[in-house]
């Protein structure tokens, strides 16, 4: 695979990732991820907003929609995984 074949976001869905502008980031949780010509964006839900823990990765989108849990989009630069 050649250098601009490769994925421009590299986040899986269940990957714990925090916001890396924030001074005090909060842990977050990779929910969904979308490539595309003119829209690259990681959706991602707070730990602090789920009160399970242990939701798989495939379940965290029906989850968060059953749940009313509001989940925020971001550019893959903008993140960075969690320590």
């Amino acid at each position: 695979m050649v250098a601009d074949q490769l994925a421009t976001n590299s986040f899986v869905p269940g990957d714990r990732v925090v916001k890396a502008s924030h001074d005090e980031p909060d842990e977050a949780i990779v929910v969904a991820c979308r490539d595309g010509a003119s829209s690259d964006s990681v959706s991602v839900v707070y730990t602090g907003q789920l009160e399970v823990d242990g939701i798989s990765p495939e379940k965290l989108a029906s989850h968060c929609e059953d749940e009313g849990i509001r989940q925020y989009s971001y550019s893959p630069a903008d993140l960075e995984w969690a320590d």
